[in-house]
């Protein structure tokens, strides 16, 4: 094939697939191409000098440039006139793609499509809030991408799973066009749609990260078939692919699990592999393990006499309860030991971290066991850190059963009304209060409001406001977002604001969870930091709340840009 033929392929592909995956540059010519490459040449030359042509640039940019040299080369080879021979023909068909299907869906607003701009840039957290959410606008208006701004986003969010889900959702025909014949996209979006007998084909034959997708992919679609597909795989594995499949077994955590947890996974060579499928089994409220780890907290925690009453085990069982829980995980567990607890506390801390709601329920209802827990002086610190790490383990734990759910509510329920002076005091309160569902959450931050902002009260701030509101990652319900922004606006005007460095180092992440509503009073934000006598200090944080809220506005607003008739 000549030169030239190449070439035309070569930027064809370039065009197609973006200069972010690929660069082309021009060869040194060969005899018979000689001037149509020179002629290449010249015209990158006269680009970069700014030359013009009826008084216009020639290719003033570099995708103008491209189409330039498109033209001209494809020029030159209808002047040659030759046929490629049957060789040629078999690269061409290697080369040649299959055309994009037509679009069905229209284009998202120019005023949308401008806004994306701005937002891509962003991939903060709180930028990744906003991304998400133009993306869940432009589904449910029925629009999609304009295809210009495909590659970049494919390109921006290979690493971000969760935008990478929603962007497939509005990329039309072309997205998954150029997914399909770019190695360098394809192997980030494993298929969506896909029968078993393709997504284990895919964990079989694929790229790691292929494998990785295609097996929560059918998690989601068949868990057991996924549990299967991994087993018989397993001992091919190497040590960091089997952490990181049997991480992808975690959602749709049942019974059936069991058997490869406790038979295969808990007997490997691995530290990292053991101690994975320990922390499954003890999440499983029927595994044996579990059933084992309650009958040794029923030996040390007793109720009599209306009381809890705490034994901690004896030489002989300690040796057999440590045997058990070698290999339970301790990651973050640590920091909830405090520097003087002995050996038997720690011991009882870690089980009792480990244990279901359900051994509580059975000796008594939830208020009783909070009530008692809290009244026993001399184990209550230790039996409570413990309730709230074995609650915010199961609250994050899957589909639960409707009873395990309304239990594991009622202990919530006590414990934010009973234990809230303990939630910012260890980091088991922390885990726990991330956990919480919203509303429970709300009112148990609204309870940290300073007394004075409740009617008929007056008290100094509760700074630990700020601390509770940074743990948690919900929407702000309506109320909510207007008791809190009537705080802000009354502390913003007090010559000592109840304002606190976690409060201006987070003000973006509380504007993105706000409600909506929150928007129209942006101008009272505005008009604060007008006020000559604010610290200067607060003026930053609150003008970016007001500028976060009047960013959130602007996204919605640009989805309702009316479509010209068809």
């Amino acid at each position: 094939m000549s030169q030239t033929r190449i070439l035309f392929q070569e930027l064809v592909a370039t065009c197609v697939l973006g200069t972010r995956s690929r660069t082309f540059n021009l060869p040194q010519p060969r005899t018979t191409d000689g001037a149509t490459i020179n002629a290449l040449r010249q015209l990158e030359k006269a680009a970069a000098l700014g030359a013009e042509t009826e008084g216009k640039k020639i290719a003033a940019t570099q995708e103008e440039l491209m189409l330039d040299q498109l033209a001209l080369i494809s020029t030159a080879l209808r002047a040659l006139g030759s046929q490629p021979s049957q060789a040629e023909e078999e690269r061409l068909s290697q080369v040649n793609l299959e055309p994009c299907r037509p679009e069905h869906l229209p284009e998202a607003p120019a005023a949308a499509l401008s806004m994306l701009n701005q937002l891509i840039d962003d991939l903060s957290p709180v930028g990744q809030i906003f991304l998400a959410r133009w993306f869940d606008l432009c589904r449910e208006g029925g629009y999609r991408l304009s295809r210009h701004s495909i590659p970049r986003l494919l390109e921006k969010l290979k690493d971000k799973e969760a935008l990478r889900e929603k962007l497939l959702t509005c990329g039309g025909e072309a997205l998954p066009w150029l997914v399909k014949v770019n190695p360098d996209w394809h192997m980030y979006f494993a298929p969506r749609k896909a029968e078993a007998a393709e997504l284990i084909k895919l964990f079989e034959e694929g790229s790691p990260t292929e494998r990785l997708e295609s097996l929560k992919l059918l998690r989601s679609l068949d868990a057991n078939l996924a549990r299967e597909t991994l087993a018989a795989s397993w001992a091919s594995e190497t040590v960091e692919s089997r952490v990181t499949f049997l991480k992808a077994l975690e959602p749709f955590l049942s019974i059936t699990d069991e058997e490869f947890l406790s038979g295969v996974a808990l007997k490997d060579k691995r530290k990292e592999v053991r101690e994975l499928a320990c922390d499954f089994l003890t999440r499983i409220c029927g595994s044996a393990l579990q059933k084992r780890l309650q009958d040794f907290l029923g030996e040390q925690v007793q109720l009599k006499g209306g009381k809890l009453e705490i034994t901690l085990a004896d030489e002989g069982n300690a040796a057999a309860l440590d045997e058990t829980m070698k290999d339970l995980p301790l990651s973050g567990l640590t920091n909830t030991f405090d520097s003087n607890m002995g050996a038997g506390a720690r011991r009882l801390l870690i089980l009792i971290s480990r244990v279901a709601p359900s051994f509580w329920s059975s000796l008594a209802p939830p208020p009783k066991i909070v009530e008692l827990i809290l009244a026993n002086d001399e184990w209550s610190d230790v039996l409570t850190r413990g309730l709230l790490e074995s609650l915010a383990m199961f609250a994050a734990t899957g589909e639960k059963e409707p009873e395990q759910a309304r239990e594991l509510r009622r202990f919530q329920e006590e414990l934010v009304n009973h234990a809230s002076d303990k939630l910012t005091e260890t980091s088991a309160g922390l885990r726990f209060l991330k956990t919480l569902p919203a509303d429970l959450a709300e009112a148990l931050i609204l309870s940290r409001l300073p007394r004075w902002a409740k009617p008929g009260s007056l008290g100094a701030p509760r700074l630990d406001l700020w601390n509770y509101l940074e743990s948690t990652d919900f929407n702000w319900s309506k109320e909510f977002t207007a008791r809190i922004l009537d705080f802000i606006l009354k502390e913003s005007r007090e010559k000592v604001p109840a304002l606190s460095y976690t409060f201006t180092t987070n003000v973006k992440k509380f504007a993105s969870q706000m409600h909506l509503s929150a928007a129209e009073r942006a101008p009272d934000f505005y008009q604060v930091t007008e006020d000559s006598e604010l610290n200067s200090y607060f003026v930053r944080p609150l003008l970016q709340i007001a500028e976060t809220l009047n960013l959130r506005q602007d996204i919605e607003a640009a989805f309702k840009e009316k479509l010209p008739p068809h």
